[in-house]
């Protein structure tokens, strides 16, 4: 059965800044985690530290925006991708928002595995289940 409910959204600092730290650990999640680079097979035994190759990772694991590094602040429409802000909430309130026996668990998330970053990402918007 569908249940159409409208939420209204009351934006303020903490809210942009929870959504803006969300958004980041999503565009910047691995399939890997780096942080046990030292135990893969591929590098064991090799005599020599991997914390450079961890830090090469974890630098182009986070999206860069030359304007924002600059101090100066993008115009509205390139602020976040296309569709990105919708599916950030929409996961986010199929996760945490809905009463707890009704959630969702969403496994892949479009924002972080999609094709290319400057393209919105095609298919479903999200995938979830439930226990």
């Amino acid at each position: 059965m569908h249940i159409f409910e409208k939420l209204d959204i009351k934006v303020y600092d903490a809210f942009i800044q929870k959504f803006a730290e969300k958004y980041l650990e999503q565009r910047s999640q691995a399939q890997t985690d780096v942080s046990t680079i030292n135990e893969h097979a591929l590098f064991k035994n090799l005599g020599f530290g991997t914390e450079v190759l961890r830090k090469i990772f974890n630098k182009n694991a986070i999206p860069f925006d030359p304007q924002r590094e600059q101090g100066l602040q993008p115009a509205v429409l390139n602020d976040i991708y296309r569709s990105d802000l919708g599916e950030l909430l929409m996961t986010y309130y199929f996760e945490e928002k809905i009463p707890e026996g009704q959630r969702f668990v969403i496994p892949l998330k479009n924002i972080t595995f999609r094709e290319l970053p400057e393209l919105p990402g095609r298919g479903l918007d999200a995938i979830g289940y439930k226990y």
